[in-house]
């Protein structure tokens, strides 16, 4: 569970990204995770940004006998902002029979007569008060599981189509991107392309494109050849967006950091854990991770070594990474010798100390090898 609630966090934050101001994102589960995401979603989207939470509720045969059977699922709808979509008109629903009885017997009321409608204008007269239809509730029962329909394509988590249409229709209008970070079933493309909307689905399953391409020949509502004159499927990895600075502005950055170190000390440090490093051995990382939108402006850069970099991702901050060094004993601590050496500095080191002359490589262990000799000497001890 660990594990799958990691990878469902780096992936919900690229979607948090990638969403529009408007946007909205839905996130189907079931009873053996639907907790864990539920937090998942507040700390990522924020519990402002809470919608709704759609139960889908089926029937069907079970073999249950020392429990009520698992007949539901749930639908977690978040939006980006406050400014979400949602068209209620488009996913109204009719009244129901036991609605329609209520609503004659409060318009008679209204009227000062007793008399039942029966003739259809009447109806049509109910309708105008009243509206042809409601926005359905937050449970959902009109949709029955895939089961051996058209649209099986052996697979145990395929969602019915029309479950998706709703959606979809709920919180786009004509026109709008569609994005299933796994499509699998390509129940999502379908939805999307018979109403009219773009889409774009990703999966790692090699055999998902063959199964894409079935679907949506089998199932969508247009003509039946489309995918083969629209669609374009990739197989190359996309390049990535995320580093805003080209290679050129990324090394000026790292020298203007590096000269910052040099006028503290005489050598080069990881900010996090504090180890000394080459030039070479250091990163640029952020001081504020990109997904709590830091920037790529200098006060936001430091210099990390690959482990720590890597320890801190896009998601912690230097004080946590440094905190899970502590703990697992793993944070330098300045020796003896690193203290002498400071006291110690030769005139490169100290042009270098003041930006004057800047090496392409510090070699400060050669230096404290070079230290310790000398001093070796000067007590008499053997080398």
């Amino acid at each position: 569970m660990e594990a799958y609630l990691m990878m469902m966090a780096t992936r919900l934050l690229l979607c948090r990204e990638l969403l529009k101001e408007t946007g909205s994102i839905f996130l189907h589960c079931d009873h053996s995770s639907n907790n864990y995401l539920r937090t998942l979603m507040d700390m990522i989207f924020g519990r402002e940004n809470f919608r709704n939470e759609i139960v889908w509720c089926y029937t069907g045969p079970s073999a249950a006998r020392k429990q009520f059977p698992r007949k539901h699922e749930t639908i977690y709808w978040y939006s980006k902002s406050d400014k979400w979509k949602f068209n209620a008109d488009a996913v109204k629903v009719p009244y129901d029979e036991k609605s329609i009885a209520r609503f004659k017997k409060q318009y008679n009321e209204q009227e000062g007569s007793s008399k039942i409608f029966k003739a259809s204008h009447d109806l049509k007269r109910i309708q105008e008060k009243f509206g042809e239809g409601k926005t359905p509730e937050s449970w959902w029962t009109k949709f029955s599981p895939v089961g051996r329909s058209k649209e099986y394509c052996n697979k145990p988590t395929q969602k019915p189509v029309a479950l998706y249409s709703r959606l979809v229709l709920a919180s786009t209008d004509d026109g709008d991107l569609v994005l299933d970070p796994f499509c699998g079933c390509a129940t999502t493309l379908v939805a999307a392309e018979n109403r009219g909307r773009q889409w774009i689905g990703i999966d790692l399953n090699p055999t998902t494109e063959e199964l894409v391409v079935k679907q949506l020949a089998k199932l969508s509502e247009g003509t039946e050849d489309f995918w083969r004159k629209k669609a374009k499927i990739r197989h190359d990895l996309p390049k990535r967006t995320d580093n805003r600075l080209s290679k050129k502005e990324l090394r000026e950055r790292k020298d203007q950091l590096i000269v910052q170190q040099m006028k503290i000390r005489p050598y080069l440090v990881c900010v996090v854990c504090g180890t000394p490093k080459d030039e070479f051995d250091l990163q640029v990382g952020h001081k504020h991770p990109k997904a709590g939108r830091g920037g790529w402006e200098l006060e936001n850069l430091q210099l990390e070594c690959g482990r720590c970099n890597g320890r801190k991702s896009s998601t912690k901050t230097t004080e946590q990474v440094r905190a899970e060094l502590r703990r697992e004993g793993l944070l330098y601590k300045q020796r003896l010798e690193v203290h002498a050496y400071m006291k110690t500095m030769t005139q490169q080191q100290k042009d270098w100390k003041k930006g004057i002359k800047q090496r392409k490589k510090p070699r400060w262990k050669e230096d404290l090898e070079r230290e310790k000799e000398s001093r070796q000497q000067e007590k008499g001890l053997p080398k």
